[in-house]
């Protein structure tokens, strides 16, 4: 029994011994009786009202291990960086193969111009010669 029902206790056997109404009507009850009903029934609203702010805590302390849990599967800033630092590298390599294909099929199509300028050079020398 808590302090506080105790004092309870103390000042309802103090009001009882002082006052002691016999009662007429058969239902009624005593003071005692009535303020005993009445502390029983606000225990009782209490362990309810425990009972739900307890429910109420353990399903605020379950979500905020949800979101501890969600946040330590994040990507940290450093992480992120460093990764799109490896793709910007690996872009920029492409970047480079790329030109130098286009490169090399210039310089493909610089040789086939040569070849042909040169195959007309020589037909032209040998419709000259052959005149």
């Amino acid at each position: 029994m808590t302090e506080k029902a105790r004092t309870h206790e103390a000042r309802l056997r103090a009001l009882e011994a002082a006052i002691l109404v016999p009662s007429a009507n058969p239902g009624a009850i005593t003071l005692r009786e009535h303020f005993e009903a009445r502390l029983a029934a606000l225990e009782k609203a209490t362990d309810v009202a425990a009972q739900a702010m307890n429910n109420r805590l353990a399903g605020m302390n379950e979500f905020r291990d949800t979101l501890k849990d969600q946040a330590s599967r994040f990507v940290t800033r450093q992480e992120m960086e460093a990764a799109i630092q490896i793709n910007r590298e690996a872009i920029g390599e492409l970047k480079t193969f790329k030109d130098r294909l286009e490169g090399k099929a210039s310089q493909a199509s610089v040789y086939v111009s040569y070849g042909i300028a040169l195959l007309g050079l020589a037909i032209s020398v040998f419709s000259l010669l052959v005149k």
